[in-house]
């Protein structure tokens, strides 16, 4: 994983929380940008962001790129926008400004924003982002209600051997959101990706001997559960809940950081309505609902989630070579 530059960087450490779906966000802008659900003889381009805020770290980067006619190439270093004007609010609960945060194009790096100032995210706080491009004078805004933070209360050991009985499990304080309950995404990365560290089943999957070797394990570096609620977690006397490890997402032996996100409800309708685009569906094209965008002025993701990680081990089975 190429980690150079502020964007990428950013990129990979936020991967290590949202799982696969940091792929599948990217991809669907992309979709976006090629085809916004509208598609004219006469394209407009249009503004697209991308930015995830994360409770009780510093503000994220903000991606800004432009759409592309449906027979264009989409490369995201060419449409990146510069010289926009890039503002974070945070909001006050009458929704007025109680603080303002400017970004900076980050240097060498086209359509990529970052903030001025070192504010850490405040879970349970709306923000919004305003941005104006300069080249057109085309405004896009949008805002993010954070989820509340998540807290470790117990964890399994610090090695568990692949497919034992004993499964790793975590018991978490559960993360509240306002008016609904509280929608989960459980990742599994691994943190040695080679080629002979993969489980028995994904060992299968892959063709090690391929010239594609190195993209085959990208896939699986990071595997993701789908958006799951609170009922499908067991709910601890204390109120705390427990989440285990599913041995089928498990890819590679070694060390291994689990992630356990809360998301809001930016991510959740992007997600679910991606899901419909991506994954299949029984509907006919002309049913396929449009990817449920919470962006005035232009399209994307202006999202956030709580999150908490852990390392653990693991370890090969005795008969395993």
């Amino acid at each position: 994983m190429n980690r150079n530059g502020v964007y990428e960087r950013a990129k990979g450490r936020a991967a290590r929380v949202r799982g696969g779906w940091a792929r599948a966000l990217t991809i669907g802008l992309v979709f976006l940008a090629a085809c916004d659900g509208t598609v004219t003889p006469e394209h407009t381009p249009e503004l697209v962001v991308e930015s995830y805020q994360v409770a009780g770290e510093l503000l994220q980067p903000v991606r800004l790129t432009r759409t592309v006619s449906v027979n264009a190439t989409f490369d995201a270093s060419a449409v990146g926008v510069s010289g926009a004007q890039v503002r974070v609010f945070l909001l006050d609960e009458a929704g007025e400004i109680e603080s303002a945060f400017p970004y900076r194009e980050a240097p060498g790096v086209r359509g990529i924003y970052v903030s001025r100032f070192g504010h850490r995210v405040e879970p349970l706080r709306t923000y919004r982002l305003e941005i104006t491009d300069a080249a057109t004078g085309a405004q896009l805004t949008a805002q993010t209600l954070v989820p509340g933070a998540l807290e470790v209360v117990a964890a399994g050991a610090d090695t568990v051997v692949y497919q034992s009985p004993e499964q790793y499990e975590v018991q978490v304080t559960p993360s509240r959101y306002p008016g609904r309950q509280s929608f989960y995404i459980f990742s599994i990365e691994a943190l040695d990706p080679r080629p002979t560290q993969l489980t028995p089943f994904y060992s299968d999957l892959v063709d090690t001997t391929g010239s594609d070797v190195e993209d085959d394990l990208a896939e699986f570096v990071v595997n993701e559960s789908n958006i799951i609620n609170e009922g499908n977690y067991d709910f601890n006397p204390d109120g705390t809940l427990t989440v285990r490890l599913p041995w089928l997402a498990v890819a590679f032996f070694g060390p291994t950081r689990i992630s356990v996100s809360a998301i809001d409800d930016n991510l959740y309708d992007f997600i679910r309505s991606q899901t419909v685009q991506q994954r299949g569906s029984t509907l006919s094209p002309g049913e396929i609902p449009n990817v449920l965008e919470h962006v005035a002025g232009g399209h994307g993701v202006f999202g956030s989630y709580a999150r908490v990680e852990l390392s653990m081990f693991v370890a090969r089975p005795p008969e395993t070579p």
